[in-house]
């Protein structure tokens, strides 16, 4: 039986992906580069937990001092991909998020495609550019960008309906993908799409959309509501946004010119040298935002057919294709720093590699229009034959030349010449050409095969998805769960030490040690280990511990001037409750103060002499927070710096507990008028009573807690609630009903739709 055209493009589609993904999603392997291990799986792990105890999670304890949950927006607390925690352990519901979010994209991108006039086969092929490109896969780390990513084509559809066929039902789907954008945790993005709005209704400058597509904003803003308020808040003091911004900002992980090479060369840069040559050519330390960012010489083949066609289509595409390169470039490209002093609020985005996720878009769509241009050419093999040789040229002259002196010597440094870092560059990128030439004399190949003419687009279109799984597919690495999330000699050392009730054991690191990482994997069980034993930043919350280390967006200026002082953390550990610290070991010397050590990570975990994490102490009143840091630092702790006019001296005995991250709840019998300090971070949304009574929290030591108690017994309760919460939940669910409304509006009494574009699908 055969199948109708649209099932059968559903079919292809849903082939290809299970060919580029499938081995993984059966696979018991769970990803962990990067931000997987050190963000992503600690933190839904802990949401997971939370939920399932039937609870909403708002204060996350296992970074630093503590940090809000909910406004950090990068986090993805509300994205429906959040519900797999549920059924699904929180490692594996991090891979099904991941490929889910890839599936979703070719489904989007093949539908921007056929809104925008191209054949079904074009359109898979390019949903298969978008779905499979450098970008998608170089992204696979980090989590609220695969989610967005996956989102846009959805936004670009929506768009188009609007500009098009001017419906109140296809506002209210708009609304839906755009606010997905920003719940996934792409808050840049999410702006960007109205410039993509305006792009597009250029097309048409009709009053109705234009009106249209202002509601679907503000109902998109509106559904955002329940992370975006919250955020408004969170941000106001964080790290990220306060003060001016860094000169090198538009620079790091910005597109280096460097890396447009490798839209056409898959393994630009090596595993086996990626350290140095980041370092020495990118100058940007161990880390690319993108891992690649290879397109594919077949999918730029048909690009730039499409752009030759000179069609209105190609020139709006074109348009989006070379302004998100520009932006991507930072600096380099110039139109950033142009687009900030007009809006400055872009001054504060960083990463400008992100605007790539734009550059896809666009090229998604030219890979279509282009699929289907090449027929109407008079020799359409000859492009690719061209392109082809020329690149079978270049690897000649790699294998024969030195194009690694050649960078390396572009960037102002030395190379010698049969170094090894040399030879491995040289050797992948005459692979690299060489693979990306053959493909395209493959496609040469298949237009001078006249037996073929029939399949001849679907073969293209397969070309396409080879060639980008090939050269991408390995950027989605997996280790084995156990890895990720399993104890390890550290953390069973600090479980056995007592503490009090729902205390979460704290510790620092006084030694910053490298261990290998590369983004296909080959090193990653290395990094995992080390980074388990670390204990750094809020890998910790996997086990239930706390690191001083601060790595989630939501780190306050008071919590950076107290402890982003070189050696800070150190020096107070102690003090902020810090049982344990996490120190180099020397193999050379026994060490009997060891609680235990891991000697071919070369790490040992010492116990730490710490305060209690609440008492009773002796204040002195100071102007501000960067005083009070000050004194902290150059003075000790003796008598605590505190933000208010009175001094207090007390003692007595303090019982603490914490019932729930968000509250604490403290007894104390003071000998006279005294202040309790909470060794945790204050921040917007913490309130304080005693014995019923409110009371105002001292900003103490800079960031910690700090409550004003008479003298005697009495009894004191600290509770967190996300500020500006209600409000954004109210304004989320007045939106989401106001979309569903409109989604199932009838149609009776919308514009007609005689010589519109035909119905995507």
């Amino acid at each position: 039986m055969r199948l109708p055209p649209r099932r059968r493009a559903i079919l292809a589609l849903a082939v290809a992906w299970l060919a580029c993904f499938g081995g993984k999603l059966v696979s018991s392997g769970v990803p962990f580069y990067r931000d997987h291990l050190v963000t992503n799986i600690p933190v839904r792990s802990y949401v997971r937990a939370r939920l399932l105890q039937g609870e909403l999670p708002q204060w996350y304890p296992y970074e630093s001092l503590g940090v809000p949950l909910i406004g950090q927006i990068a986090l993805a607390t509300f994205h429906p991909t959040t519900f797999l925690l549920l059924p699904f352990r929180p490692a594996q519901a991090e891979k099904l998020a991941v490929l889910l979010a890839y599936a979703f994209a070719l489904a989007g991108a093949y539908r921007l495609a056929r809104a925008r006039g191209a054949s079904r086969v074009g359109a898979g092929a390019g949903g298969f550019a978008f779905a499979f490109g450098g970008y998608a896969l170089g992204v696979s780390s980090i989590l609220a960008y695969v989610l967005s990513f996956a989102a846009l084509p959805w936004v670009a559809v929506g768009l188009h309906q609007v500009v098009h066929r001017r419906r109140w039902r296809d506002a209210g789907l708009l609304a839906f993908s755009w606010a997905m954008v920003f719940l996934a945790g792409d808050a840049i993005s999410f702006l960007l799409c109205g410039l993509l709005a305006v792009v597009l209704w250029l097309e048409h400058r009709s009053r109705r959309g234009a009106v249209l597509i202002a509601v679907a904003g503000a109902l998109a803003t509106g559904m955002a509501a329940i992370e975006l308020l919250p955020a408004t808040v969170v941000a106001a003091d964080a790290v990220r946004t306060v003060g001016v911004p860094s000169p090198r900002l538009n620079l790091h992980w910005a597109l280096h010119p460097l890396r447009v090479l490798e839209l056409v060369v898959p393994g630009f840069v090596p595993d086996a040298v990626r350290n140095r040559f980041v370092r020495d050519l990118f100058d940007d330390g161990p880390a690319l935002f993108a891992t690649t960012v290879f397109a594919g010489g077949t999918v730029l083949v048909l690009t730039g057919q499409a752009l030759a066609s000179r069609s209105r289509e190609a020139w709006t595409w074109g348009s989006v294709l070379l302004v998100s390169l520009l932006l991507a470039l930072g600096d380099r490209g110039g139109l950033l720093p142009l687009m900030q002093r007009l809006v400055s609020l872009l001054t504060h985005f960083r990463y400008p590699e992100r605007y790539l996720a734009f550059f896809w878009l666009a090229l998604a769509v030219l890979t279509a229009l282009g699929l289907d241009v090449l027929p109407t050419r008079r020799r359409p093999a000859l492009p690719f034959l061209v392109c082809g040789l020329v690149l079978v040229a270049a690897a000649v002259v790699c294998s024969l030349g030195q194009p690694a002196r050649w960078a390396w010597a572009l960037a102002g440094r030395n190379l010698e010449a049969g170094s090894p870092v040399a030879t491995t560059v040289d050797l992948a990128w005459s692979l690299g050409l060489a693979r990306t030439a053959a493909f395209l004399l493959l496609a040469a190949v298949l237009f001078r095969w006249r037996r073929l003419e029939p399949a001849r687009p679907a073969l293209l279109a397969g070309l396409v998805a080879v060639e980008l799984v090939l050269g991408n597919g390995a950027h989605f690495p997996l280790v084995a769960e156990s890895a990720v999330t399993g104890e390890n000699a550290f953390t069973e050392a600090i479980r056995r030490q007592p503490g009090a009730p729902g205390e979460v054991p704290r510790l620092f690191q006084t030694v910053a040690p490298f261990f290998p990482s590369t983004p296909t994997g080959p090193e990653g069980p290395t990094w995992v280990e080390g980074m388990s034993h670390l204990l750094v930043s809020d890998v910790a919350g996997l086990h239930g511990l706390s690191s001083l280390d601060s790595n989630l967006g939501a780190t306050s200026r008071r919590h950076e001037l107290l402890l982003g002082a070189p050696g800070a953390i150190v020096r107070l550990g102690g003090f902020l409750g810090a049982r344990h610290s996490v120190g180099a070991l020397d193999p050379r010397v026994p060490d009997a103060a060891a609680v235990a050590a891991v000697r071919r990570l070369g790490l040992v975990l010492h116990a730490v002499d710490a305060h209690p994490r609440a008492f009773l102490a002796d204040v002195e009143p100071v102007a501000d927070a960067v005083a009070a840091a000050r004194w902290v630092r150059d003075r000790g702790t003796g008598v605590l710096p505190w933000e208010s006019t009175e001094r207090r001296s007390g003692t007595g005995p303090v019982s603490v507990s914490w019932p729930a991250p968000e509250r604490v709840e403290v007894d104390v019998e003071a000998s006279a008028p005294a202040a309790l300090v909470v060794t945790d971070e204050l921040a917007p949304g913490w309130s304080a009573t005693v014995d019923g009574r409110p009371v105002p929290i001292v900003p103490t030591a800079a960031t910690l807690r700090g409550v004003a108690v008479p003298g005697g017994r009495h009894h004191v309760s600290l509770r967190y609630s996300t500020p500006r919460l209600r409000a954004g939940i109210i304004l989320s669910l007045a939106a989401l009903v106001t979309v569903l409304l409109l989604v199932l509006m009838r149609r009776s009494g919308e514009p007609a739709r005689s010589g519109l574009p035909r119905e995507v699908g």
